[in-house]
């Protein structure tokens, strides 16, 4: 039996640029849209003007993103 490993060859410089930035656009693109999601639930659990089903929701939406926030921040896959 014969095994052979192969490496893939270097990638373009300016296929890793193109990578590079598109992996940057959309990691912010997601972070503003997290960010944004937070600060409406935020927004929803400090006004006085919004019924208690819509606090409810913006409850859960709210601890969802922060617990998917420590799972990351400590390494640990949350299921």
């Amino acid at each position: 039996m014969n095994l052979s490993i192969e490496t893939p060859a270097q990638e373009n410089p300016d296929d890793a640029r193109f990578r590079r930035c598109k992996d940057m656009i959309l990691f912010f693109v997601g972070l503003v849209l997290l960010l944004g999601a937070f600060s409406f639930c935020a927004y929803v659990l400090l006004s006085h003007t919004f019924s208690a089903d819509d606090e409810k929701w913006a409850t859960a939406i709210a601890s969802s993103i922060v617990t998917g926030f420590l799972a990351y921040i400590t390494g640990k896959n949350v299921k």
